[in-house]
Order: C-alpha cells, then structure tokens, then sequence
C-alpha cells in the first residue's frame, strides 16, 4: 500500500501555538541532551570532557533555541485491536527561525496472522508526511499568517 497523497489543515492557531512553544521544547531537548553527557562522562572518569561539555552546552541551548528542531511523538492505540500495530504522530517543533515542517504518521511492520487460512503476511511499515498545515518556527510561521511565507 502507498498514499501518494494525504493533508491535514489544522485552524491557524494551531501551529502558532506550537510555534510559541517550540523554543521551549527544543532548548529543554538541548539541556536534557548536554545534561546527561555531561554526568555520562563525569561517572566515567572523564572530567576534563565534562567540563568541556558543560562549556559547550550554552553554545549548544542557544542554537536549539534559535534554529533547533525536535520531533514529540505521540503513540495511538493499536490499530485493529490488542494485536496490531501501533500507529505513531510525530509533531516537530522548531526555534524561532527553524524552517516550517509537516506532520508524519509512522506504520510500524508487524505480522498478521489468518487462522482461517493458516497464513501468516507481514506488513510493512512506513512514514507517511502530510501536506497542508506545517509546523516550526515563531518566525516562519508568523510570516506564512500573513501570507509572506513558504
């Protein structure tokens, strides 16, 4: 199976709202990131890298912030009961001029069982990326509101 073609438009705002609240999302990545570096290499003996870790993480917040992108996944319910796969979102999240993305859906593989015939067919997984309402930066995404954008 293939979608060629999928869209989702959401009300505007939606994304202006993720917007507003992607420099949160990916700074927090960024200090949770450079935060367990950091303590990975202090518990293994390596002070120095620590502290050059600890040093580069400001660098590291700042460009998260300005330009970083970040992808929440949010798991649904198994698709066709207890047994079936479960269907992924992923929403990205941008800095303040981190360019405009779409949402994607994950299909993981799994295998399907027939008792009445015996058979087992595996299905393939996929990402699927949706046309229509995209998500990222405060920057980008003020600027396609008022019709200047992508």
């Amino acid at each position: 199976m293939q979608f060629t073609r999928g869209t989702i438009y959401a009300p505007p705002a939606v994304p202006l709202l993720a917007a507003l609240a992607g420099p949160y999302v990916t700074g927090a990545a960024s200090l949770l990131n450079s935060s367990t570096t950091f303590f990975n290499l202090a518990d293994s003996g390596h002070p120095l890298a620590a502290v050059a870790d600890l040093v580069f993480a400001t660098f590291n917040f700042t460009d998260a912030v300005l330009f970083g992108h970040h992808t929440v996944t949010v798991p649904f319910l198994p698709v066709g009961g207890s047994g079936g796969p479960t269907l992924e979102m992923h929403i990205p999240f941008g800095g303040i001029f981190a360019t405009l993305q779409p949402l994607s859906t994950t299909w993981p593989q799994y295998d399907y069982y027939d008792p009445n015939t015996e058979t087992t067919t595996t299905v393939l997984g996929s990402e699927f990326s949706y046309r229509g309402t995209q998500f990222g930066g405060i920057f980008w995404e003020l600027l396609s509101t008022f019709g200047f954008g992508l």
